[in-house]
């Protein structure tokens, strides 16, 4: 019968890897955790902003109609000129490209949270 009495501090040793690594594995879950966490509260905060960007856009825009529509009018009844209404024309085009870029930015950030959720796909 052979047992050693003492085995180089190799089974301490062994036993401080464990824990070591145990203690690793905690901070990288942990460090996940946060990071999920950030980038959730990241998405909800990039959705407010989007909703708040699209209505903002929405009353340009219907400022926009409202303008065009008033400058044809006094084209038509002859106290405007052709430059106003052109000139209003393109602002309602630039209004509108504004809102739907609006929009699109809000679905993409919607699509962000959702993937940041893990709920993308599940619905």
């Amino acid at each position: 019968m052979n047992v050693p009495i003492f085995d180089g501090f190799g089974r301490h040793y062994k036993g401080q890897q464990k824990k070591l690594e145990l203690r690793k594995t905690e901070n990288n879950i942990l460090a996940l955790k946060n990071t999920i966490d950030m980038q959730v509260r990241q998405s909800e905060i990039t959705v407010n902003n989007a909703i708040r960007t699209l209505e903002v856009q929405q009353k340009n825009m219907d400022l926009a109609t409202n303008v065009a529509r008033v400058v044809k009018i006094k084209y038509a009844e002859g106290v405007g000129t052709n430059i106003e209404v052109t000139n209003a024309e393109d602002a309602l085009r630039d209004a509108q490209t504004n809102y739907y870029n609006a929009l699109y930015d809000l679905l993409v950030a919607q699509l962000d949270y959702k993937k940041a959720l893990g709920t993308l796909g599940t619905e």
